[in-house]
């Protein structure tokens, strides 16, 4: 199990294992019996941002400068591995050439401007939920962090077994078709995870949230389809970005008591 999670915490954090060669340990093979528990690691990562949080408000740091941190703390720990992929992926569904040629979509070095607002956007949105929830509830910012971080990872394998594969480079994922039983695996641990961390804190309100995730999820993957007729690995990490951002923005307006 721990060299299990060792290959799917390697392959999210492009941070490579410990005395042994990348790829001897990071092929198709290997990640497809490691999917499910993507959600545990996004469940560490977000735990470890959770920590930074806390240790900053407890040092007296402001709750919005505490956000900015951690959830910097969180882009490193994954080498903005997601945020780049979903640059990537917001210059290419505004690519209007990818309706008449999507098998050739463009692999660039740099991003443009579209890519780098909605990114900034996006992060910006993160951010602001943290703080807004911890200016009132320390507690119920962590949870909300860790569960946003563990559900959306849980989305990876839904997107693989559900869309085809439209990358036609060699990389690691392009191999990779999940069975429906990992599928739901990945999708149910998640739930659970997340479940466990918002259930105090949201309540009834809970539902909402993990709806707003999946919904995310699955509009990225609807627009995907049909801008470029698949996925590819910036699709996977647009994938993560929407359902981890609307997870918290919806949690944000539970828990502050804004809806429900």
């Amino acid at each position: 199990m721990i060299d299990k999670l060792q290959i799917a915490t390697s392959y999210l954090t492009k941070r490579k294992i410990e005395g042994k060669h990348e790829t001897e340990d990071l092929d198709s093979a290997s990640l497809a019996e490691v999917i499910w528990l993507f959600p545990v690691v996004g469940f560490g990562i977000g735990g470890l941002g959770a920590i930074a949080l806390f240790a900053l408000t407890w040092v007296g740091i402001p709750a919005a400068v505490s956000a900015i941190i951690s959830i910097g703390f969180v882009i490193w720990l994954t080498r903005a591995k997601h945020e780049k992929e979903l640059g990537f992926l917001a210059d290419e569904l505004s690519n209007s050439d990818l309706v008449e040629n999507n098998l050739e979509v463009e692999r660039r070095d740099r991003l443009r401007p579209y890519g780098v607002l909605c990114l900034a956007i996006m992060t910006v949105t993160r951010i602001a939920t943290v703080a807004s929830i911890a200016h009132v509830d320390i507690g119920a910012a962590a949870a909300a962090l860790i569960a946003a971080n563990c559900w959306s990872r849980s989305m990876f394998a839904s997107i693989m077994r559900w869309l085809p594969i439209m990358d036609h480079k060699e990389n690691l994922i392009s191999g990779i078709m999940p069975s429906e039983g990992e599928t739901w695996k990945s999708l149910a641990l998640g739930c659970l995870l997340s479940t466990l961390l918002l259930l105090t804190p949201a309540g009834g309100g809970l539902i909402i949230i993990l709806a707003a995730g999946g919904l995310a999820s699955f509009a990225v993957g609807w627009l995907s389809l049909r801008k470029i007729e698949g996925y590819t690995e910036e699709v996977l990490g647009g994938t993560q970005q929407a359902a981890e951002t609307a997870t918290l923005v919806i949690a944000s307006a539970v828990i502050m008591g804004k809806i429900v």
